[in-house]
């Protein structure tokens, strides 16, 4: 397993964005990013929120997300750690689709596209029960300490169960529990959330499933 932090993105001076969806237009539009601001027309402007639609490490299968890839996940972005398990010698890591900030979603199958400057700091993973990649996060939107499991699928719905089966394992490891309580927990706590959400546009979906790090054991059962 190799663990990549992604320490900082330095945004370039401009991005471009798209329109689609219900109101589906030919309209694409440059999107000027200053003083840690995306300005859109005629005057909105939002905050940047800086995160990395691709990273992935050299596949030896065809098998979609193993490896990472473009997972679309907004939790990809500086102050979180992506672990992903090696398929090769050497791992060759990539990363691309970087974006100054995109919807969870990613509705138009596009977000703020951008050139970006990327620190990350690369080492070895203490690994994890997992098929797919894990995130651990401590900068998603509000500062938010969380664990990630991903899945990927035709449909929405396919995608949650892949993510969500990927988070019971998790727990199971992380909390030395069984596959009933790891399943409830995540039943009842867990946050689903979209990557890429538009597969009218691209045949596939992915989604993220997020435990709270919050979470934790007190070695004794609650008595009323």
């Amino acid at each position: 397993w190799v663990a990549i932090e992604i320490l900082d993105m330095e945004c370039g001076p401009y991005g471009f964005y798209r329109n689609a969806g219900p109101h589906w237009g030919y309209w694409r539009a440059v999107a000027p990013v200053r003083d840690g601001l995306v300005h859109f027309p005629p005057d909105f402007v939002v905050p940047v929120r800086p995160m990395i639609g691709v990273i992935q490490l050299e596949s030896v299968a065809s098998h979609p997300i193993d490896n990472g890839g473009n997972m679309d996940f907004n939790s990809i972005q500086p102050g979180s750690t992506v672990h992903i398990r090696a398929q090769k010698a050497g791992a060759y890591l990539s990363i691309g689709d970087t974006h100054a900030r995109m919807g969870d979603g990613e509705l138009t199958a596009a977000g703020v596209e951008i050139d970006a400057k990327v620190t990350l700091k690369v080492d070895r993973s203490p690994g994890f029960p997992n098929a797919s990649p894990v995130v651990e996060t401590t900068g998603y939107v509000e500062s938010k300490e969380e664990w990630l499991t991903g899945g990927v699928g035709p449909t929405w719905g396919e995608a949650v169960k892949k993510a969500w089966i990927e988070m019971v394992a998790l727990l199971i490891d992380r909390y030395d529990t069984t596959y009933e309580y790891a399943n409830m927990i995540v039943g009842t706590i867990g946050d689903a959330r979209p990557g890429f959400a538009t597969e009218y546009i691209g045949s596939y979906c992915t989604c993220q499933i997020a435990i709270t790090k919050q979470l934790r054991r007190t070695g004794t059962p609650y008595k009323a």
